[in-house]
């Protein structure tokens, strides 16, 4: 950056202790009469300023000192972050493009380094994990900068870069479980899974009457693959199928008056709906 103007090139060679004075940017010259140093008698002197004179003054520059620029994933296990490659030919910033040349992926912090006014940061694409939601790209103040995968920070009104953290927030998915009474009859209300958690099914609120509730299938007229209330993850929209079986009722004979007649069985078993 400009750090004003002195007397001297940078590297005009000057004795030690002599480097002349230094004036800040649009410095008023009055009372300036004397300008660099000359030698006289075996030691330096300031020159006097003669009338008609040309000086010139050198701009003084300070190199600044390097920023970091960082990016993190959040929450870690939901996806990663990747550094942008200098090569990486990315025509296409839109948040289903994920075929770019990159580096340096990783479920932590990754940082570029470098010149605020020299160098060129070149961010970092947010890659989600399978069964995760990218939300987008947050600052330091909590606030989206970018729905885009591929995140580039910008200059800011200075013209500089400035030391700062960005944030790719991920979200799992989410999936709803319903319940499909399958011939019986009742309401039970829809559940919410998290991607891959463990959830207990609800307890069967169902009834058929003349029917057994044996536990829940996949569809229609599967057999029952769960058990009721039993603990499942899923990773997609679910419907579960109540299963039934038809009970079994004893029907019990005997004769009214044993003196007049007899009965071939005593009992025996049908089902309680059909009657076979």
């Amino acid at each position: 950056r400009f750090d004003g103007w002195a007397e001297y090139a940078a590297d005009d060679e000057i004795p030690a202790g002599y480097q002349g004075e230094a004036y800040a940017d649009q410095a008023k010259f009055r009372g300036v009469t004397t300008y660099q140093y000359e030698e006289q008698d075996g030691s330096y002197q300031r020159k006097p300023i003669q009338d008609g004179d040309t000086i010139t003054l050198y701009a003084r520059w300070e190199k600044l000192a390097d920023i970091t620029i960082d990016y993190t994933p959040y929450p870690e296990n939901l996806g990663t972050v990747t550094l942008n490659s200098e090569t990486a030919n990315l025509p296409d910033t839109s948040a289903d493009n994920n075929d770019a040349l990159l580096s340096v992926t990783s479920r932590y912090t990754v940082k570029e380094t470098g010149n605020p006014e020299n160098h060129t940061f070149l961010g970092a694409t947010a890659a989600p994990n399978a069964g995760s939601n990218f939300l987008g790209w947050f600052n330091q103040q909590n606030e989206l900068v970018s729905k885009k995968l591929r995140f580039v920070p910008q200059r800011e009104h200075d013209g500089m870069y400035h030391s700062a953290s960005y944030v790719a927030w991920f979200q799992a998915k989410q999936y709803q479980l319903t319940y499909d009474a399958n011939g019986g009859t009742g309401e039970m209300a829809e559940q919410t899974f998290t991607h891959g958690a463990d959830q207990s099914i609800r307890k069967c609120g169902f009834t058929r009457n003349g029917y057994d509730f044996l536990g829940w299938a996949a569809s229609a007229d599967g057999s029952a693959v769960y058990h009721d209330q039993q603990t499942i993850s899923i990773t997609e929209n679910t419907k579960l199928y109540a299963v039934w079986k038809e009970k079994n009722i004893t029907l019990l004979y005997q004769s009214e008056d044993p003196n007049a007649g007899a009965v071939t069985a005593a009992s025996e078993s049908v089902a309680a709906v059909h009657g076979q």
